[in-house]
């Protein structure tokens, strides 16, 4: 393995060197005078570079020579605190460089018992260790060949990242800076020693990790009933205990739909579907369309798409609703489909929710009938 160095003498430094400035100035004269000699005037132009004179007579430092890129992100990462390198990142590089105060970012996934790895690695946080975690890529990583084992020095960072005292640090976010070299006979981080936790809580990092930069819903993989709320992707909220949003069917599409069966009169109702949280940070020029149709309409009831901070319902989390067609009979015709347009996410950032808002009241019959499909969340080209 090769220690990165953090600087080289170039050249025209070692030159300097050995040769006084005097010596220089005449050896610059005869090197011209060769190239007249010889033709190399009539060339390419041949540049030499200007010598200048260091106050102090010392050679400059230069930047650590670039590290090869790894992956596919459009950042660069540099292991540097703004831009810390990711486990892959470290696993790459720890094979041939040992890289001195290097940030590495990931979720702690477990800890090492005993001294060997693999089989080693724990993931959770019963009975773990105090000196060690593991680190991962994605929050869920439970194979040890994507994870890193950190070392926790015996200090205040140990306290406070050890899962053995602190079980609530499982699946955080976290970044830290350390030596890249071998730990547990695999590329780790040793000489731990400053980290910065990467979300505000547990709720926050999980909300980051489980994040997505683009959407493409038609629920044709769904069967017709299949209540959304039960599904691994969708999240539910409803004012009513009666209905809920479920798949429907016509005659083969599959749809999102709902519609409200209470028989309370004048009970105010709502539903909510809610995507899975989008982020924004990661989307340089976000579009979302969909489809919308009705069927027995009432001239009461009502849908929006909204813009929330948290996926459970609280007026403090809306931040907008977004302008979009929704179906209705001053548009389209029941039972027709009508595109809703572009919705345009140009500078938004942060990691948000969009939540389908159905809403209405009773009044002694049946409300309308709304369905969603072709629902597209995607980033567009500049």
């Amino acid at each position: 393995m090769v220690k990165v160095q953090n600087f080289f003498v170039p050249l025209h430094h070692r030159i300097r060197f050995y040769m006084s400035k005097t010596t220089r100035t005449y050896f610059i004269i005869f090197l011209s005078a060769l190239m007249t000699l010889f033709g190399m005037q009539s060339c390419e132009r041949l540049e030499i570079p200007e010598i200048v004179e260091d106050n102090a007579g010392e050679d400059k430092e230069e930047e650590n020579p670039d590290l090869p890129e790894i992956g596919e992100s459009e950042t660069i990462r540099n292991g540097s605190r703004m831009t810390p390198y990711t486990v892959a990142d470290v696993q790459t590089l720890g094979r041939t460089y040992e890289i001195q105060d290097a940030w590495v970012e990931g979720y702690i996934v477990g800890w090492v018992t005993g001294s060997a790895y693999p089989s080693g690695a724990r993931f959770g946080a019963e009975s773990a260790s105090a000196t060690n975690i593991l680190l991962a890529d994605s929050i869920f990583e439970d194979d040890p060949v994507h994870c890193i084992p950190i070392q926790l020095p015996a200090s205040v960072l140990r306290l406070d990242l050890n899962l053995q005292n602190n079980p609530q640090n499982l699946r955080r976010h976290i970044k830290l800076k350390g030596d890249v070299t071998t730990y547990f006979k695999v590329v780790g981080l040793k000489k731990t020693s400053v980290y910065e936790w990467l979300g505000t809580s547990a709720m926050e990092d999980e909300k980051l990790a489980l994040s997505i930069t683009e959407l493409t819903e038609r629920f044709s993989n769904y069967e017709p009933g299949t209540l959304l709320k039960e599904t691994d992707k969708w999240h539910t909220y409803s004012t009513s205990y009666t209905t809920d949003w479920k798949v429907g069917s016509y005659p083969d599409e599959r749809f999102a739909t709902i519609c409200h069966t209470d028989t309370f009169k004048n009970h105010t109702f709502e539903y909510w579907l809610i995507t899975p949280p989008i982020n924004f940070n990661r989307l340089k020029k976000a579009v979302l369309t969909f489809d919308t149709m009705y069927d027995n309409w009432d001239g009461e009831s009502e849908l929006s798409v909204i813009l929330m901070n948290e996926k459970e319902y609280d007026p403090e989390n809306l931040l907008t609703i977004l302008q979009a067609r929704i179906a209705s009979p001053e548009l389209i015709s029941e039972n027709q489909w009508l595109p809703s347009g572009e919705i345009t996410f140009n500078s938004f950032k942060g990691v948000s929710y969009l939540a389908f808002r159905y809403k209405g009241s009773y009044r002694g019959k049946r409300n309308t009938t709304f369905c969603i499909d072709n629902i597209k969340l995607q980033e567009t080209e500049e």
